[in-house]
């Protein structure tokens, strides 16, 4: 069962029992949405360092945080991030491939030239989807009328094919993410970010995108210019895992764990120091993956706990959502099977989640928090699937691979993927042996919804 208690205006959540459900007769059913009840706290305060004021959202001058310096990139490396860039070469050439604009059989194919022009450019109004081929980044426009391929940016031989990872891009759709360790400027340059290339957090910040933010191997929250390295230490706790921008700008929340050992999640401002709990983990064995809708009303997370059925011990995964306006906690989905790759969409109040784990015969799952959705999108026997990126025009991009081995798994860095669209029930093929799939989408910018620590009161 859940307890709910204020902390000066800040809902705190306290995951009591077993895990998040309790066999006690007043628990909530597992199978509904659970609503919890809360009380006003006595005279609680913001917990952390003196005060000072919350960074307005991020237009490139809020974040005043600790001391810090412009780095090279080779100081960089030397800080936060081990891979070095190679020099950048053009020696992969690009094969033809197959585009599907919603209907396999209406397939066209496209051919990108070896000495074929590359630029970033400006993104679509209706989304782009991208991805790695040999030394390329590409783009595909799926809202043309004829949808075709065009490369984006030539990428040094450390990322270029297997050796690319997991590409995110900034809310404006300008600069891309490069696993944890390389961005992809505007004008198409490739550039260390000064984290690690295997740390797969790393958060750009909201809403212009001009800095780059990650929880350390050290249990730091470090944030980084992209335009100069500078490197700025926000930590607000002792340990911190796992951060996300509130789509303010305005906020940062972390999990964590605080000076006296309450391990949970934490929000501060953009720039650390005073903290608030949002929720209070007395006995998830993990919680991760915390990330806010498009409109900053709701946190959603991963949770996994071990609950007691039948006198036997057995894991539940959660999806848990906060509703922050209202006080309110519950199961947005609950499942004996492995929960991972969490994707909220920017643009709608849903989310993806791939139930079943990496594993061959997986599931996504899209549940709308309004209720009105619930749909399990099925996969086969020997293909897994995982959910990539949400389109404005509300398609799901969901990657399938049939590799699994130690070296890349299906779900991970360096797995050689296929491409699939789905959109009004329907999964649409659009392009088979790429690496790194994202969606390159504008991000909306939502309104300030205060998480407990308001202008002045720090």
């Amino acid at each position: 069962m859940y307890r709910i208690r204020f902390l000066t205006g800040l809902l705190a959540v306290v995951l009591l029992g077993t895990g998040c459900s309790s066999s006690k007769p007043d628990s909530p059913s597992v199978d509904k949405p659970e609503t919890s009840t809360f009380s006003a706290a006595s005279d609680a305060a913001p917990s952390g360092s003196a005060a000072q004021a919350i960074g307005s959202p991020d237009t490139g001058s809020e974040d005043t945080g600790s001391a810090s310096s412009p780095s090279s990139d080779s100081a960089l490396a030397a800080a936060d991030d081990d891979n070095a860039l190679d020099a950048a070469d053009n020696t992969s050439g690009v094969s033809d491939t197959k585009i599907g604009g919603g209907n396999a059989n209406a397939a066209v194919k496209r051919t990108i030239g070896k000495g074929a022009a590359c630029a970033v450019g400006k993104p679509s109004v209706g989304g782009e989807i991208t991805f790695v081929r040999g030394d390329r980044l590409i783009g595909i426009d799926t809202a043309a009328a004829n949808p075709s391929e065009r490369c984006l940016a030539t990428l040094p031989g450390s990322l270029a094919g297997a050796g690319s990872r997991l590409t995110r891009w900034s809310p404006p759709a300008t600069q891309a993410l490069l696993g944890g360790g390389s961005v992809v400027t505007a004008e198409g340059t490739v550039k260390a970010s000064g984290f690690l290339a295997t740390n797969a957090d790393v958060e750009w910040s909201y809403p212009t995108g001009k800095r780059l933010m990650a929880a350390t191997a050290k249990g730091e929250l470090v944030k980084r210019d992209v335009a100069n390295g500078m490197r700025t230490d926000i930590s607000y706790l002792a340990k911190h895992t796992d951060a996300a921008y509130h789509p303010a700008g305005k906020y940062v929340v972390s999990v964590g764990e605080d000076q006296d050992g309450n391990s949970g999640i934490f929000a501060s401002s953009n720039s650390g120091g005073v903290f608030n709990a949002l929720v209070n983990n007395e006995t998830a064995e993990r919680v991760w993956s915390p990330q806010f809708t498009g409109d900053g009303r709701n946190l959603l997370f991963l949770a996994k706990h071990d609950e007691t059925v039948d006198a036997k011990t057995q894991a539940a995964y959660h999806v848990h959502n906060l509703a922050i306006a209202e006080s309110d906690l519950s199961i947005a989905l609950d499942a004996t099977e492995p929960l991972d790759h969490l994707l909220v969409d920017p643009f709608r109040r849903q989310f993806a989640v791939q139930v079943g784990g990496c594993a061959p015969g997986n599931r996504v799952r899209v549940i709308s928090l309004s209720g009105d959705r619930n749909v399990e999108i099925p996969g086969s026997e020997s293909v897994t699937m995982t959910p990539i990126g949400w389109l404005p025009d509300a398609g799901l991009l969901i990657a399938t691979s049939k590799s699994i081995s130690s070296a890349a798994n299906s779900c991970g860095p360096g797995s050689l993927v296929s491409l699939s669209v789905w959109s009004n029930g329907a999964l649409a093929p659009l392009v088979d042996n790429v690496y790194s799939p994202s969606v390159r989408a504008i991000r909306p910018i939502s309104k300030d919804v205060p998480l407990g620590i308001a202008p002045g009161e720090t």
